[in-house]
């Protein structure tokens, strides 16, 4: 799949980011880790204890260290535009990773459209549709490149519209370890007839 001319507009957007996980996680390893310290100070000769106390620790500061590495990995992930999206046309674009792709990766890009339901209530998906990717040549300077495209329904709501929403997640399906990335898009109405 080729993505439009050089000469069209196009528009990057960075992936969303959360770091919030990660900072639970670390603030448990602190907890922990000072209860230990604690204990060991307490009980400086009951050093068997201590050891036992401190391991269960463990998991979690390795759950932290992975979400941070990979969060760290795929930073300056993109997701290029070949142009606006509206109800009833097709988003085209490509999905940009910092690092080099191999032959044998494989993404799944999935467009979603959501409702806000509130602050009591999961937000209900009213739409979804999804694309597989291979990597394209890369162009100069830039890391994988995985181009897509997915018919936008003429049926549903643009951004904004009754509370809705629309993101793009990129998953992958082959290589690409732990790659789960989430674009917010903008989906305007119609396009007027030219």
């Amino acid at each position: 799949m080729t993505l439009p001319a050089a000469d069209d507009t196009r528009h990057r957007i960075f992936a969303d980011s959360g770091t919030s996980g990660e900072v639970g996680l670390y603030l448990l390893c602190a907890l922990w880790f000072g209860a230990v310290g604690v204990m060991a100070f307490l009980a400086p000769q009951d050093v068997p204890m201590v050891g036992c106390a401190s391991a269960p620790g463990l998991l979690p500061l390795a759950l932290a260290v992975r979400a941070t590495r990979t969060r760290l990995r795929y930073a300056d992930a993109q997701l290029e535009l070949a142009g606006s999206l509206h109800t009833g046309g097709r988003l085209v674009g490509a999905i940009l990773l910092p690092s080099p792709a191999a032959a044998e990766d494989r993404i799944r890009a999935t467009l979603v459209c959501q409702r806000s339901a509130g602050a009591d209530e999961a937000d209900p998906v009213l739409w979804r549709g999804f694309a597989f990717a291979a990597p394209a040549d890369p162009r100069d300077g830039e890391g994988g490149r995985f181009p897509f495209a997915i018919e936008i329904p003429a049926t549903c709501s643009p951004s904004g519209h009754e509370r809705t929403y629309w993101y793009v997640e990129v998953n992958a399906e082959n290589g690409l370890p732990a790659l789960d990335l989430r674009f917010s898009v903008f989906v305007e109405g119609p396009s007027p007839p030219a």
